[in-house]
Parts: structure tokens; C-alpha cells; sequence
């Protein structure tokens, strides 16, 4: 790691972090019509044993989050596969390898379970988190689609 860089704890999200996760996502104008602080609590499911919700805890401050989910190819004889999704660090905390410890959570995950690889979907027009992803060794672009039904 780089010197300016920081230590964080990347840990599984706790009931009591997700006001410090909303704001994250408000931070990037993620938030859909009934984004509440409730709605979010209600929807996460902390035991899941195949969905993943993680936070970058930097003396005991949420400073990025990540949500991942195992699947199972029922081709390719069945091996499991992660996606994630809404990664996101403070602005403030960027560029200090935040980003890469919450990767390297994942890639921790996918030895755990026998991964077969790891996918995200970018935006198009997110040039700096491509750059990152790359840096991190996301290294085999695809094209991806996203069919959205919320709508602006």
C-alpha cells in the first residue's frame, strides 16, 4: 500500500450502519423512491449465506460500502459465480486504498467458496471506476446490459 493510504475493517454491515450507507448512496444519487433508512433495514438480510452486504470501517466511521451476491451457474458444471454491485467510499477517504481492501474482501469470499470469477457492472460513463477496476485486476472487459424499470 501506498503511504497515504489507510487501514480500514471491512466487515459484514450491521443494522446500526445503514444511515452511514444511506448517505453513501445519497452521496452518488442512488437513491430510489422509498430509499428510507426502514425500507433499507427491511430489505437486507444480515444471515444470508449467499448475499453479501460489507462496510469499510475506519476508526469506527463508515467510509465505503459493498454488496455482493454468490450464484450457482447451472451450466459450467454448476460453479459458483459473484456479482457485485454499489461499491461506494466517502469521497473524503478515496484515493487511499479503501476501494481495494473492499475488493480484496471479495476476493477473500471467492477462495472461501470456490468462485469461478467475480463480476461487477459499471455504468458506462463511470471512466475513474473503470480505471479502478482495473487497477484491482478486473481485466477482462465484457459488455454488459441493464434493463431499468425505475424510472428518473
Amino acid at each position: 500500500m501506498k503511504s497515504d493510504n489507510i487501514i480500514v475493517t471491512v466487515r459484514k454491515a450491521k443494522s446500526n450502519d445503514i444511515p452511514a450507507i444511506v448517505e453513501l448512496y445519497k452521496s452518488e444519487n442512488w437513491l430510489g423512491d422509498d430509499n428510507s433508512i426502514e425500507k433499507i433495514t427491511e430489505n437486507y438480510n444480515y444471515n444470508s449465506k449467499r448475499n453479501f452486504l460489507y462496510v469499510a470501517d475506519y476508526n469506527g466511521k463508515v467510509v465505503g460500502t459493498i454488496t455482493c451476491s454468490i450464484n450457482k451457474a447451472y451450466a459450467f458444471n454448476c460453479m459458483n459465480y459473484m456479482v457485485f454491485d454499489y461499491l461506494v467510499v466517502d469521497k473524503n477517504y478515496r484515493r487511499k486504498g479503501v476501494g481495494e481492501q473492499l475488493i480484496g474482501k471479495l476476493v477473500s469470499l471467492a477462495k472461501k467458496y470456490n468462485i469461478e470469477s467475480i463480476q461487477c457492472v459499471s455504468s458506462a460513463g463511470k471512466s475513474n471506476a473503470h480505471v479502478f477496476y482495473n487497477k484491482t485486476h478486473f481485466d477482462d472487459p465484457v459488455k454488459g446490459f441493464r434493463k431499468t424499470f425505475i424510472q428518473e
